[in-house]
């Protein structure tokens, strides 16, 4: 964890810190029960101070790497002004755009073609806007009310089984929570990036997601049986 700590750290990603916190917090919460459990016949100060270790030992290795000027990603967020960054600029023109082309979607894969025949000459600049940096518009640009509609069912599916899956506190319950809590990290980053278009992360989405529906699984086989 201190690793990945500090990875984030040196990326200069603004929404790695603000995911980092979150999936630290929710590791936190997918094994509280299992550690509670093990720490049974502990005295009580041993729990409380085990959490304290670890969030205490994780902030001592991010204030050295402050210090020692590594936190690139905390320099970024205090430097960098939001109204001069592309996303909160391309913002406007990307709701007319979706606007525009709904409801049949302007067509995936091609936002970076679509974007130069919206984009005002303010935004011009040597590098070009790749993506919307904010893949849940992306969606709803590209495939329109079809893929609104996906969209919202598929978060949908997601809020029913994450309510069953954190209600479990069984030994069955672990993978649902930790498929919960991955693609709540995926669905938080996608309002500032667009994590789930990479190979690797479609690959964990759908491992995640199939951790999630084991809750379910195991309890129609229980039934079944």
């Amino acid at each position: 964890m201190t690793l990945f700590a500090l990875t984030i750290l040196a990326t200069g990603s603004r929404a790695g810190i603000l995911t980092g916190l979150l999936a630290l917090a929710l590791g936190l919460a997918v094994c509280w029960h299992d550690v509670r459990r093990a720490l049974r016949g502990a005295p009580r100060w041993v729990f409380p101070a085990l959490i304290a270790a670890i969030i205490g030992f994780i902030a001592l290795f991010v204030l050295v790497s402050m210090a020692a000027d590594r936190a690139e990603s905390v320099r970024r967020a205090f430097e960098i002004d939001p109204g001069q960054d592309m996303r909160t600029r391309g913002l406007p023109t990307v709701l007319s755009m979706i606007a525009a082309y709904f409801p049949a979607g302007a067509g995936f894969g091609g936002f970076d073609t679509v974007f130069r025949l919206h984009e005002p000459f303010q935004l011009l600049k040597p590098t070009y806007f790749n993506h919307v940096h904010n893949d849940l518009m992306e969606v709803v640009l590209d495939g329109g009310l079809p893929a609104l509609l996906l969209l919202l069912i598929a978060i949908g599916w997601y809020g029913i089984a994450s309510i069953r899956a954190w209600r479990g506190n069984g030994r069955h319950s672990v993978l649902p929570k930790l498929g919960s809590a991955i693609l709540l990290l995926v669905f938080v980053a996608s309002a500032f990036d667009y994590p789930a278009r990479t190979p690797m992360m479609m690959a964990m989405i759908v491992i995640a997601a199939s951790w999630l529906c084991q809750n379910r699984t195991a309890s129609v086989r229980a039934d079944f049986t």
